[in-house]
């Protein structure tokens, strides 16, 4: 088995008084007290709904990134459901999530929503749905 290296001699006085203070787990509690650095996005995999013309598709959204715009898409959509007002769908003319182009010819919008193919209640897919 390879020995470790030594401690340094700060680090050792504050893990021996972390441990004095009932840490169990001094390194950890040490790490905990310095604070997590934050990153601006992430790259896990979620599986979300994308309104296509063909009604809403499970597929696969990487990154905290384009599922924030995939929300703040389905929450214009909303909006315009809702209110009439077009003035945000132009936002997201020609993106591209998923290999989806998203929708936002208005008249494309109501009609789908009509047909009841575009439902915005439900934004994550179960995970062992099919692509």
């Amino acid at each position: 088995m390879p020995r470790r290296k030594p401690k340094k001699a700060s680090s050792r006085k504050k893990t021996l008084a972390l441990e004095q203070k009932g840490h169990t787990n001094a390194r950890t509690k040490r790490r905990a007290k310095e604070g997590a650095k934050p990153k601006k996005a992430d790259r896990q995999l979620r599986r979300m709904y994308v309104p296509t013309s063909r009604g809403k598709v499970p597929a696969t959204i990487r990154g905290s990134k384009q599922a924030s715009q995939l929300g703040r898409y389905l929450a214009t959509v909303g909006n315009f459901l809702h209110t009439g007002k077009k003035d945000g769908l132009s936002e997201f003319e020609g993106v591209v999530i998923a290999g989806h182009i998203l929708i936002t010819d208005p008249e494309t919008l109501s009609a789908l929503a009509q047909a009841g193919a575009l439902q915005l209640e439900d934004i994550y897919a179960a995970s062992g749905t099919s692509e």
